[in-house]
């Protein structure tokens, strides 16, 4: 007598499927799989309604494994030049102090590949910042990133197989592999990736050629994309009209703060400190949102990250953004010149126009509670009026 498969045969025939021998293709294998479906069919040992079924399964099973193979799987990533691991503590790698872009970037001969450490979070991504310290443009480097989940090795030019590609955020909107950058004079850029799922990052810095006497800066900022505590929070102030975490934080828990100089600053001198804000030892970090800096003359403010509160500066009132919000900030804000300036590490240069307002975007900076840590602006010597309002939360 002929025996029959049931439906349930297709279940048994597809878990065969997934078991994939190492080594082969899922084409050669889905085609060789759909043949021995016709050939169980022609044999009348599978029902043609479970045949046409398993057909489908197989191809679509197929489908989906193909998709869920990483972009950047699909081919090798190629060297750029030496390599070099970089370490670092909390979420801020220093890559590049005061460095000449040629000969130390030089594409094939330089050392253009940084390695860091990540640790992997589906919401973390990486802002990088480069300062040109020069009067001196360069627009001949490029930009791009890689991440492994083997978190024993290394090397990206020993192991470039176990690398894939981490694209970047362009400021037109998208998303691109890599990236070239105009480096102006005195000026710094941001890049920000889409988020990392590897335990390490590499950072690709290749110079094509010239820019002999351009010197920059490169920091790396580890931060969540989504920032917290913006996907815990319960308020009604929510949707596409709440563009920030400030915002919710300010409506449910009263904790998002601003401070300023007050009525600006005349003729500061250079490397004067204009205000900073620091988390004080306090039992909350500060999350930073924004800072808004303006002068009343061309000026080129800096930014910092600074270790401690310096001497003898002036202090400034905190203000709650929830007007008549109940909460008092743990932090401390300081502004004018100070008798000793805070430890700190520069992060951008801010050209502002004559009577210009320029807003840069500090979501990402965190100072940690407990410690003595923050961000800082500094301008250099101006005859005009100078002022910077920071914005932040706190939990």
């Amino acid at each position: 007598m002929k025996k029959v498969c049931s439906d349930s045969s297709v279940g048994v025939i597809l878990s065969n499927y997934m078991r994939l021998p190492q080594g082969s293709t899922q084409r050669r294998f889905g085609v060789a799989q759909e043949r021995s479906v016709l050939t169980e069919r022609s044999r009348g040992l599978i029902p043609a309604r479970s045949a046409k079924l398993l057909r489908g399964l197989l191809w679509g099973a197929l489908l989906t494994t193909s998709l869920l193979v990483p972009r950047g799987t699909l081919a090798q990533i190629a060297s750029t030049g030496n390599e070099l691991n970089v370490s670092y503590g909390g979420y801020t790698a220093v890559v590049l102090q005061n460095s000449p872009v040629n000969p130390t970037l030089l594409s094939g001969s330089g050392t253009n590949e940084f390695i860091i450490n990540v640790s992997p979070n589906p919401n973390v991504t990486a802002r990088v910042y480069i300062t040109n310290q020069t009067a001196n443009a360069c627009n001949n480097l490029t930009i791009s990133f890689a991440s492994s989940a083997n978190s024993q090795i290394s090397s990206f030019n020993q192991f470039p197989q176990d690398w894939f590609q981490v694209p970047i955020i362009p400021p037109q909107g998208g998303q691109v592999n890599s990236l070239a950058l105009t480096l102006a004079a005195n000026q710094s850029i941001t890049i920000t990736t889409l988020p990392i799922f590897g335990n390490k990052l590499v950072i690709f810095l290749p110079l094509s050629s010239g820019c002999a006497t351009t010197n920059i800066d490169m920091q790396v900022i580890l931060s969540n994309s989504v920032q917290p505590p913006t996907a815990n929070l319960s308020s009604t102030n929510t949707g596409t009209s709440a563009a920030s975490p400030v915002m919710s934080v300010s409506d449910v828990y009263s904790a998002a703060f601003w401070a300023n100089t007050g009525s600006g600053i005349v003729g500061p001198s250079n490397g004067e400190n204009v205000l900073f804000i620091n988390a004080n030892s306090g039992a909350k970090s500060l999350y930073f949102d924004s800072v808004v800096v303006t002068s009343s003359t061309a000026t080129t403010f800096t930014l910092f990250s600074i270790i401690n509160t310096g001497s003898g500066c002036t202090a400034t009132g905190i203000n709650n953004m929830k007007i008549g919000g109940g909460f008092t900030s743990v932090a401390t804000a300081r502004f004018a010149t100070c008798a000793g300036n805070p430890g700190s590490t520069p992060i951008a240069l801010i050209n502002v126009p004559a009577n210009g307002t320029v807003t840069i975007d500090l979501r990402g900076f965190i100072a940690l509670a407990g410690g003595t840590t923050g961000l800082e602006i500094t301008t250099i010597a101006t005859a005009g009026t100078v002022d910077a309002s920071f914005k932040w939360y706190e939990k």
